[in-house]
Order: structure tokens, then C-alpha cells, then sequence
């Protein structure tokens, strides 16, 4: 029988923020070294890098299939994402960031994070 070895881009304790990066998990939970509580594998993919600046709410909208992200963007909404110019634009994308998510095909939540770069990130407990 095959094993399944998962290799988070880090782990990190809600209870005491402690982060830990070098740990190959068995989708097993693992536990905090200085609180003992269960920490949360968050695993990131890279969507848009900071390459296209101010455009990434732009580039966003136009190349991502919205319906997969569950946002549900009226005509206004988009126009608004579409023109960095737009006095609403950083508000709008706000709102996109916020409500944002994609759940797969193995029920994974992933939400879109930026800093600099865009992120799409799930943040899994393994049980066992």
C-alpha cells in the first residue's frame, strides 16, 4: 500500500502562533511543540504574481472562472475591477479577497490571499 506524504508550506498553532516549516506529515495531525495543540497544514498556490502590480484584481476577474470561486460579480462590480482608475476599484477587490472561495474536489476550502503576489490557500486539520 502506497503512502501519501504531504509537505505543507508551513503549520502554524492558533493557540499559541507558533509556525513550523519543515515537517513531512502522513496526513497525520501534528502537534505544536510549545503548547501541544493540534496545528493547521496551510498549503499555498501561486495564482498571479506581483509582476502585474495594480492589474492583478484586472487579470484576476478576466483569466479565473468566478462561479468556481463562488463570487457572483454584477456588471457594475466587474466594470469597477476592470478599471484601476475606478475611485471603488481597491474597495471592490477588498470585498473579492473577503469573499472568495473554491472548495475541490476533495472538499478542500481554499481562500484567496495577497501579499504582493495572489494565493489561493487552504488551510487543512488533519484528524488522526
Amino acid at each position: 500500500m502506497k503512502n501519501e506524504y504531504y509537505m505543507a508550506d508551513y503549520y502554524h498553532c492558533n493557540n499559541c502562533d507558533n509556525y513550523a516549516d519543515d515537517i513531512i506529515s502522513e496526513k497525520e495531525k501534528v502537534i505544536c511543540e510549545n503548547c501541544d495543540e493540534t496545528m493547521i497544514a496551510v498549503f499555498s498556490e501561486l495564482l498571479l504574481s506581483d509582476f502585474h502590480g495594480i492589474y492583478i484584481p484586472k487579470v484576476f476577474v478576466e483569466s479565473f472562472d468566478l462561479e468556481k470561486w463562488n463570487l457572483k460579480l454584477d456588471k457594475e462590480e466587474k466594470e469597477i475591477l476592470n478599471n484601476p482608475e475606478n475611485e471603488s476599484y481597491w474597495d471592490s477587490w477588498n470585498d473579492v479577497l473577503n469573499n472568495a472561495e473554491l472548495i475541490d474536489k476533495d472538499k478542500n476550502k481554499y481562500f484567496l490571499h495577497q501579499d504582493g503576489d495572489l494565493f489561493a490557500k487552504c488551510y487543512v486539520e488533519f484528524k488522526g
